[in-house]
């Protein structure tokens, strides 16, 4: 019943507030510190799939590529001028993390410079930056991560993963730990 309640208001906010409306652009403000906690789009931490949809404006559908109860938007996005995807994932059926994520072989080291410093004007300095190197798929991936922790267990992260032969990746994203 709680939930039902909790569906019904926040439909109702979303209407009234007109932020039902889809584009296809993200910005730099969709990231947001609420209280101390890193959110995307002032969606709370264990919203259902269907308060993310009604919050964002758009239809999820699976991402088969991707690890169970993962969903995405179906259109790419825009964010800072680089196309990608928008993916969510639900544990148990509530909203536990989410990511914006690119594949290219170019520019996405300038795209990650520019990224960390608008997160850094808007959130302060990262709390962690380190470097990994590993092997994926028989290739090797040297990855450069800044992260931003927050109140919560929340934490906002800039992933560069660069490939050999060059395929570069990027995933910006917003988690809760337990």
């Amino acid at each position: 019943m709680r939930n039902k309640i909790c569906y019904i208001a926040l439909l109702i906010v979303v209407i009234i507030s007109g932020c039902s409306k889809a584009t296809d652009r993200i910005s730099i403000s969709d990231f947001q510190c609420i209280d101390g906690e890193y959110r995307f789009q002032s969606i709370p931490w264990g919203s259902s799939m269907q308060e993310t949809e009604a919050i964002l404006g758009y239809k999820l559908e699976e991402a088969k590529e991707a690890a169970p109860g993962t969903y995405k938007i179906a259109d790419k996005l825009s964010f800072l001028g680089i196309k990608g995807e928008m993916y969510f994932y639900f544990e148990e059926g509530e909203l536990a993390d989410l990511s914006f994520r690119s594949v290219s072989d170019e520019t996405l080291e300038e795209f990650y410079l520019q990224v960390s410093e608008e997160f850094s004007k808007s959130f302060g300095i990262s709390s962690n930056e380190h470097e990994n190197t590993g092997t994926y798929a028989g290739s090797t991936v040297k990855s450069t991560v800044q992260r931003w922790d927050g109140k919560g267990n929340t934490s906002l992260q800039v992933i560069l993963a660069k490939g050999e032969p060059t395929r570069h990746s990027i995933t910006i994203g917003i988690l809760k730990s337990k």
